[in-house]
């Protein structure tokens, strides 16, 4: 799977969103600040995208990015608004637990521990550093990527 966005510099607001999945093309969308058009494939089939918005949305699936440029604090509780192309419009729900310090290949970073949910999907642990903002780690369920090792395991 590849997922190629072109985003808006100032605030991360989506223009375009390009995903392949095993090689071929899997949902194209193209964003304005009151539509979103575009396709996905759906059991072999392209379905066509159309949707109105009522104001800005962000793209549900660029999560740690767009929290690592968020104004984050300690104890902050956020909403953002997002569409995902398989489950539609829906809020990122963001609460700021607190710093910590991160272990990475280049030495320690502190960095902000996020949790997090779009929807009523399940809820996700982010870690993104402070200063920059970077995407450091995240947790879900059995799920989990983080900065450095290798993957000499992987087959």
């Amino acid at each position: 799977m590849r997922d190629s966005l072109l985003l808006r510099r100032d605030n991360l607001r989506p223009i375009r969103l390009d995903s392949d999945r095993d090689g071929a093309p899997h949902v194209h969308l193209d964003y304005t600040d009151r539509h979103i058009s575009g396709w996905k494939m759906a059991k072999g089939t392209k379905q066509t995208i159309s949707v109105d918005l009522n104001g800005p949305v962000w793209d549900g699936n660029l999560w740690g990015q767009t929290f690592a440029a968020m104004p984050l604090s300690t104890g902050a509780s956020l909403t953002l608004p997002a569409y995902q192309y398989d489950s539609g419009l829906g809020m990122f729900y963001i609460d700021v637990q607190g710093q910590r310090e991160e272990a990475l290949p280049t030495g320690q970073v502190k960095a902000w521990v996020i949790k997090t949910r779009l929807g009523s999907s399940p809820q996700i642990e982010y870690t993104v550093s402070t200063n920059p903002g970077l995407e450091l780690a995240y947790a879900a369920g059995p799920s989990a990527q983080h900065m450095g090792g290798d993957c000499k395991g992987v087959s």
